[in-house]
């Protein structure tokens, strides 16, 4: 089996993204596990660390509420502090990865 440069396997890869076949259960986890594993291989030490954050952030928003405060429209950040009765460092960092 010939093997494919970078740039081939991204063209390969583009269309099966955008429109995947119907393929059976076993070949579409195989498919999944191999891409997953290739997305993590790529990935730099600050990708990984910032995917963490990412996930760790939403989890304070949701036990914060934040999303309900957010959903009625538009508030200043001091309206945000005190609805949440949060630490202002802490949803000062936080807002970064919103």
């Amino acid at each position: 089996m010939a093997t494919l440069s970078p740039s081939q396997l991204l063209q390969e890869l583009q269309p099966l993204a955008s429109t995947p076949p119907e393929i059976d259960e076993t070949l579409r986890t195989k498919l999944a596990v191999a891409a997953r594993s290739a997305f993590l291989s790529l990935q730099k030490p600050e990708d990984v660390v910032a995917r963490q954050l990412e996930g760790i952030t939403v989890r304070i928003a949701i036990d914060l509420k934040l999303f309900s405060i957010l959903k009625d429209g538009e508030k200043t950040f001091d309206q945000v502090v005190e609805a949440t009765k949060a630490s202002p460092v802490l949803l000062g960092r936080s807002r970064v990865f919103l």
